[in-house]
This record gives structure tokens, sequence and C-alpha cells, in this order.
């Protein structure tokens, strides 16, 4: 195929421009509170006994998706005596009971 003579041009992409994807903006980072800084609300959501019992029932067990459910009971909780705790300091919270219940 030698014998054929290739065609060149120029390609013009046109790119319109583009919305952002989520308008809205988002708030301002901050970092997560220490440990020491949840502490207050540890021992808040020590006091509930139910909790701490199905918190107790799921540590060492391989049953994730209980273990899901007591994390987000427990950051539920925290969140309803707080509500500027976030979704990861939650489950901060849970981790620390944990290591409470089960050292």
């Amino acid at each position: 195929m030698p014998d054929k003579e290739t065609r060149r041009g120029i390609l013009r992409i046109f790119q319109t421009p583009r919305k952002p994807r989520n308008p809205t903006p988002l708030p301002p980072y901050q970092p997560m509170r220490t440990p020491e800084e949840l502490a207050p609300a540890v021992e808040k959501v020590t006091c509930s006994a139910e909790i701490m019992k199905r918190l107790a029932e799921v540590i060492g067990s391989d049953d994730e998706e209980r273990g899901r459910a007591a994390i987000d009971e427990v950051r539920n909780f925290a969140q309803t005596l707080d509500p500027t705790i976030s979704y990861a300091e939650g489950a901060r919270i849970a981790l620390l009971l944990a290591e409470k219940v089960w050292p």
C-alpha cells in the first residue's frame, strides 16, 4: 500500500463550556476532632445501655452487616447529642467505645 497517498488535514475539536457537576459549593474543610475532644460524646454514649450491649455483641464477630448497623446506631445517637459530629467522627466514637468494651 505504499502507492496510495494518505490524506492529511487538520482535525478541530470544539469543546463547549461545562457546567459544574455540583453547583452548590462544598463546606470548608474541617479536620476531624481528636479522641480527647470526642471524649465527652463517648461518655454520653456509654450511658446508653442498649447501644453498649449491641456494640459488645458485635465486637469480635465476623458479622459485617451487624457491625455496620451498630456503628450507624452509635453515630446516629451521638449526632442526636451533638449535631456537629460528622459522619467520620461518629465512626471514630464507635471505635473508641469498642476499645473501652474490648481492650
